[in-house]
């Protein structure tokens, strides 16, 4: 069956005008070829010819094109015919390799036009590295050095002269630009050179004392050293010390600038020295390194610090055989003030860190200072030694000091009182300070039977403050101004008043002052000051004067007249204040710190009112509002 559909299937191919049916008429698949005109298959070969003959073309020109484009910068960039590139121009910077810190330098920046086209407005800019400064010390940053036009072949060269600070080794880099234009041109060009120097040696020396070993608690002295070894005079130069964990700051000669880890030193000429000393405690354990590091530097515009010089110490602290140490009404000495007039209680306290008992053991207090009330001193189970101002315990007194077990501690009492007023009779009168010196000593017997004395010994100070008399006044009939309006005051009238501050009794320098006070809403600012340079001011929205005085040096008020400031203001009663007094002043208040001892002292006074306490001539009956 299968056989004779095959057999008929090949019959009706090969028939003459045979058609098959289908759905397409594909040549090959669903009809006979020869059924399809020539003119067809000529047409379909032209259509596929043409699709490729814009490709071709495009591809022919970018090939073209980017060989033009290759050849033509080659030609700029290589090529004798060059006129733009920085290869053409010889740019070198030479100089010595090292230089001492602070040392004038020279060093020659050198230009070549190899270029076949003259360059025009050619300038060289120097970047100088931080630390750079002129010969006459003035800090350099950037520099621009006009050459002008430079013709084919022409050269040019700039000596430039500086001085550069730094740390020992530290490599500095001068970065010099050229910078011009071709004739006929705003196109800018540039070339760059670096010259790269190292300091051999530190601008400033600083060399930093401190004793190798001190026993907890003991106090400290550390001495920094500056010397300059540059040929130019080094401007602006600032200290900082940094110090280890366990060290208290007591004071320093001269007194710091900023907390207390800062001194502004200014200006050194060649060779010229400085020197400081900073005293304090130190605690540790036994055997534990402390180091302090000094830095010397500079602080540019930007309050950057830039080292020039360190130098760094260490020492050991040390436990004690025995510890001795001091402490004021409950209070450890390491940073401790008093006022005129206070009345302290001191206890010496010690221990013995032995491991066999101390015997025949004896205590002394030295107590020196002027500002020291010697007919206030106290002493309990001692007695005062009044020829050398020593305070003494020993076992005739306190039987405790016969024998003192292996860490047994124990303690002793005194007190005295500071003088007040305090001595002031000229102007280095201040900065007053009391000072203890402790010693304890006994005797043990060691190993090997050896008896051997055991002691130790402490220092101790008390800074003696001060605060500033505020004094604060309302006046009407007296001062420095000529004040109107109705006594007793009158509602819906107004009557003006002169407030005076006076600030005196400054013992220590001070700075940082500032006064302040509120003006209720009936009273008016009138703006008249008697200092017209003083920073005075009245803020309206907050009713608040402020007056900031700033820095007050020691003795004013004392020997030197007080600082004093009046201003005027003027009082507008309603009549609900009939029958009562006015308050002209709210809360007038001053801070201040203290630059010997740091400490920042606040005081509020009492409300001024019409009851005007300081006018002489002022009435008591004018002291109330009236109809």
């Amino acid at each position: 069956m299968k056989e004779d559909n095959l057999k008929r299937l090949k019959k009706r191919l090969y028939q003459k005008n045979e058609r098959f049916k289908g759905r397409g008429k594909r040549p090959g698949v669903y009809g006979r070829r020869e059924e399809l005109p020539l003119s067809y298959w000529k047409d379909s070969g032209k259509k596929k010819k043409s699709l490729f003959r814009p490709l071709k073309i495009i591809l022919i020109l970018s090939s073209l094109f980017f060989l033009v484009s290759v050849t033509a910068l080659l030609y700029l960039w290589m090529g004798e015919s060059n006129i733009i590139s920085s290869r053409n121009i010889e740019m070198e910077i030479r100089g010595p390799a090292y230089a001492k810190g602070g040392e004038v330098i020279g060093f020659d920046v050198s230009v070549l036009n190899k270029n076949k086209s003259e360059i025009d407005m050619a300038d060289i800019i120097l970047d100088f590295p931080e630390g750079s400064f002129s010969p006459d010390g003035v800090e350099m940053k950037r520099k621009r050095y006009e050459l002008g036009s430079m013709g084919i072949g022409e050269s040019a060269k700039k000596t430039v002269e500086i001085a550069l600070f730094g740390k020992q080794d530290e490599e500095k880099t001068v970065t010099a630009t050229l910078e011009y234009r071709l004739a006929h041109s705003n196109a800018i060009f540039a070339k760059t050179a670096k010259y790269k120097i190292k300091i051999s040696r530190p601008a400033i020396g600083v060399s930093l004392t401190v004793p190798k070993e001190v026993n907890a608690g003991q106090a400290t002295e550390v001495k920094i050293g500056i010397v300059s070894n540059s040929s130019t005079i080094a401007r602006g130069l600032v200290l900082r010390l940094e110090y280890p964990s366990g060290f208290h700051f007591t004071g320093a000669v001269p007194e710091p600038s900023d907390m207390n880890n800062t001194w502004r030193i200014g200006d050194l000429a060649s060779s010229q020295e400085r020197e400081i000393s900073v005293k304090g405690v130190v605690k540790g354990q036994d055997l534990e390194e402390k180091a302090f590091r000094a830095t010397v530097g500079f602080e540019n515009s930007e309050g950057d610090f830039l080292p020039y010089g360190a130098s760094v110490a260490s020492l050991i602290v040390k436990k004690p055989f025995v510890e001795l140490d001091l402490f004021a009404n409950g209070k450890n000495l390491d940073n401790y003030s008093a006022l005129a007039g206070d009345s302290l209680r001191f206890e010496v306290a010690w221990k013995n860190n032995l491991a066999v008992p101390m015997r025949n053991v004896s205590i002394e207090m030295k107590i020196l200072g002027s500002v020291l009330d010697e007919r206030s001193i106290s002493v309990s189970r001692g007695f005062y030694r009044t020829f050398d101002k020593t305070l003494v315990w020993n076992s005739s007194g306190m039987p405790s000091l016969a024998t003192i077990e292996p860490g047994e501690t124990g303690r002793a009492r005194f007190s005295f009182s500071i003088l007040n007023p305090l001595p002031v009779k000229n102007l280095s009168d201040k900065n007053f300070v009391i000072e203890l010196n402790g010693k304890i000593k006994g005797y043990a017997v060691m190993e090997g039977a050896e008896k051997k004395e055991i002691k130790n010994e402490i220092s101790k100070e008390v800074k003696i403050g001060s605060h500033l008399q505020f004094a604060n006044m309302a006046l009407h009939y007296s001062g420095s101004f000529k004040n109107t309006g109705p006594m007793p005051p009158r509602a819906g009238k107004e009557t003006t008043y002169t407030i005076v501050w006076s600030l005196g009794d400054a013992v220590n320098d001070f700075s940082g002052v500032k006064i302040e006070a509120g003006l209720p809403s009936y009273v008016r600012w009138t703006g008249n000051i008697s200092q017209k340079d003083a920073d005075i001011s009245f803020d309206e929205s907050s009713g608040k004067v402020v007056w900031n005085v700033g820095n007050i040096p020691s003795g004013t008020g004392i020997i030197s007249p007080a600082k004093e400031i009046s201003f005027q203001v003027a009082l507008a009663p309603s009549v609900s204040q009939i029958g009562n007094s006015a308050v002209l002043l709210i809360s007038p208040s001053i801070e201040e710190r203290d630059n010997f001892t740091g400490e920042m002292f606040k005081e509020q006074k009492d409300s001024l009112t019409t009851l005007l306490q300081n006018d002489p001539v002022f009435n008591r009956e004018e002291e109330k509002v009236v109809e």
